[in-house]
């Protein structure tokens, strides 16, 4: 469910700007987002049978990187207070489309330096 969202917001943004990030899945359990040109932030979703969710973002450059730890329960995704980077998780659970806008917007649309 959440790599299924991931994958579709980004084949969204490539038919809209041109064919800009490659999206690598394992099944149901992890999805990589990859940019095909610089720069190079990527992100890795990883989720175990319990239901925990792993995000990786490397850090690109010095300072920056996002990760932490969420639980998908009930069709919600809540952080488990764990996160380290900026922007920080919504204090509230969030829907799957929450949680990949979440991980996404920050590399798809990169706050202007």
């Amino acid at each position: 469910m959440i790599t299924g969202q991931i994958q579709s917001d980004v084949w969204e943004y490539n038919d809209a700007r041109g064919p800009q990030f490659m999206v690598s899945s394992t099944g149901n359990s992890r999805v990589q987002v990859i940019p095909k040109q610089p720069p190079h932030t990527t992100a890795v979703v990883e989720i175990d049978r319990e239901g925990v969710i792993s995000m990786t973002c490397p850090p690109a450059g010095p300072g920056i990187g996002r990760r932490g730890t969420f639980k998908e329960a009930q069709g919600r995704i809540a952080s488990l207070g764990d996160f380290v980077g900026e922007p920080q998780p919504p204090g509230e659970p969030m829907t799957p489309e929450g949680f990949s806008r979440f991980v996404l917007e920050p590399i798809l649309f990169p706050a202007d330096n």
